[in-house]
C-alpha cells in the first residue's frame, strides 16, 4: 500500500499540482484487490465459475501495485519535503510499532513493518540517478532469488505462525531479538525486503517523471503489458514441467543442487518471489498506474469516488487487519466462493461512501494524519 503520500484538503483536491488523482485511482484498484486476496480467496478449494477465476486472478497482484505507488509517493513527498529524514523516520516508526503489534494475530500477512523498512532504504536510494534506480531493481530481483533458493531456510523466521491466543503486543516484544526482526525484513518474511524493494525503486522512478505526459502513461501501459505477458506467460507455460521436475526431485531425495532448482525463477504464481513472478507483477502494476493517471484526469467526476478510496488506504488497511483479527477471526462463516466475491465487492461499494463521507467532513484520514503528524 502507499502510506507516504498524504491526502490533500477538502479545498484543494482539485489542483493537479497538489497530487495526482489518477495514482489515487490506482490506489483504490489495489484496495479493492486487496479485499478481494483477504475475503474472497477462503473457499476457493473446489469452486467452479467465473467467480473462482477473479478471486485467483487477485492472488499476488494487489501487493505490488501498492508498494510500487509508495515509490511513487515516496519520491513525490521528498521533491516537496524541506526535512526528508525527520519525515519518512517519523512515518517508519509508526508504520513499524502498528505492524508488530498485528502480527502474530491476524490470518493474513501484514505488512507495515516492511514499509518502514522500505522507506528507510528509499532515503538511501533517493539520491540514485534514474537509470540507476531500475538497475537496482533488477539488482533486488535477483539477490531475492538467489537467497530464497539458497539462503532462507538457515535464517531464523519471526512471522512464521498464526497464534489465537497471542498477547495484545503481538510481535512488539520481537524488538528485543533483532537479529530476528531483521532476518525477517530483509530475507524470510511474506513480503521481505528483497526483492520486494524492487517495487519501490520502480515506484520512484515513475514519480520521478512528469506524469502529466500522454506518452509516459502509454509508455508505462504498453511496457506494462509487456511485461506481464512476458512474466507471467513463462511461468505459466512452464508450470507443468516445473510440477513434473518437482515431484521427480521429491521421489529421489534431491541434494541442493538438484537440477529442479533451475525452473523455480519462473515461478509465477502470487508471493513466489521469483523473477517469473517479479516481471510479470511489476509490468501489471505499471499498466494499472499509466490507464489510472489517463483515467483520472478524461472521467475526473466520474472517478473521484474511487479517488476518495485511494486517499483512505492506510486506514482501510488497517481498519480490515482489525476485522480479521477480531470479529471476522474465523472467516468465511460458511459462505461459498461466489458468496464470498459478492460480499467483497458490496464491502467495497461500502468504502466508497464512508470514505466520500469521510473526506467531506475532514481533510485527512485518520491514520494518514497520525503519519502526517509523526512526520513533522
Amino acid at each position: 500500500m502507499d502510506l507516504v503520500q498524504g491526502t490533500a484538503p477538502r479545498a484543494t483536491v482539485a489542483p493537479a499540482t497538489t497530487r495526482q488523482l489518477g495514482l489515487d485511482v490506482a490506489r483504490a484498484v489495489a484496495v479493492l484487490g486487496m479485499l478481494f486476496a483477504h475475503f474472497a480467496t477462503s473457499g476457493l478449494e473446489g469452486a467452479t465459475g467465473w467467480t473462482t477465476h477473479v478471486a485467483r486472478f487477485t492472488d499476488g497482484r494487489a501487493m505490488p501495485l501498492f508498494v510500487m505507488l509508495s515509490g511513487a509517493g515516496f519520491a513525490l513527498l521528498l521533491r516537496r519535503s524541506p526535512r526528508p529524514y525527520r519525515e519518512v523516520i517519523g512515518r517508519a516508526v509508526v508504520l513499524l510499532l502498528i505492524g508488530l503489534t498485528f502480527e502474530y494475530t491476524t490470518p493474513i500477512a501484514v505488512i507495515l513493518q516492511f514499509y518502514a523498512l522500505f522507506f528507510v532504504v528509499a532515503l538511501v536510494a533517493r539520491r540514485l540517478p534514474n537509470r540507476w534506480l531500475l538497475v537496482g531493481a533488477v539488482a533486488v530481483v535477483i539477490i531475492g532469488a538467489v537467497t530464497t533458493l539458497h539462503l532462507n531456510d538457515h535464517l531464523p523466521v519471526a512471522f512464521d505462525r498464526v497464534s489465537d491466543t497471542a498477547s495484545g503486543w503481538g510481535a512488539i516484544p520481537l524488538l528485543r531479538q533483532p537479529h530476528v526482526l531483521l532476518s525477517e525484513l530483509f530475507f524470510t518474511g511474506v513480503y521481505a525486503f528483497f526483492p520486494n524493494f524492487a517495487f519501490v525503486l520502480i515506484g520512484m522512478w515513475i514519480g520521478r517523471q512528469d506524469l502529466s505526459l500522454r506518452r509516459l502513461r502509454i509508455g508505462l501501459v504498453v511496457v506494462g503489458l509487456a511485461m506481464a505477458v512476458v512474466g507471467y506467460g513463462s511461468g505459466w507455460s512452464t508450470e507443468s514441467h516445473r510440477v513434473t521436475v518437482a515431484r521427480s526431485a521429491v521421489q529421489t531425495d534431491p541434494l541442493p543442487d538438484e537440477p529442479s532448482l533451475w525452473w523455480e525463477p519462473l515461478d509465477a504464481h502470487g508471493h513466489s518471489e521469483m523473477p517469473a513472478w517479479m516481471v510479470g507483477s511489476s509490468g501489471l502494476a505499471m499498466a494499472v498506474i499509466g490507464g489510472s493517471l489517463v483515467v483520472g484526469d478524461r472521467f475526473r467526476r466520474l472517478v473521484l469516488p474511487l479517488a476518495r478510496v485511494g486517499q483512505l488506504a492506510l486506514s482501510l488497511y488497517v481498519f480490515q487487519v482489525a476485522l480479521y483479527r477480531w470479529p471476522m477471526k474465523h472467516w468465511p462463516w460458511g459462505f461459498s466462493q461466489a458468496q464470498e466475491t459478492g460480499l467483497t465487492f458490496a464491502s467495497f461499494v461500502v468504502c466508497i461512501g464512508a470514505c466520500v463521507l469521510w473526506l467531506s467532513r475532514f481533510a485527512y484520514g485518520p491514520l494518514e494524519l497520525l503519519l502526517r503528524r509523526a512526520g513533522g
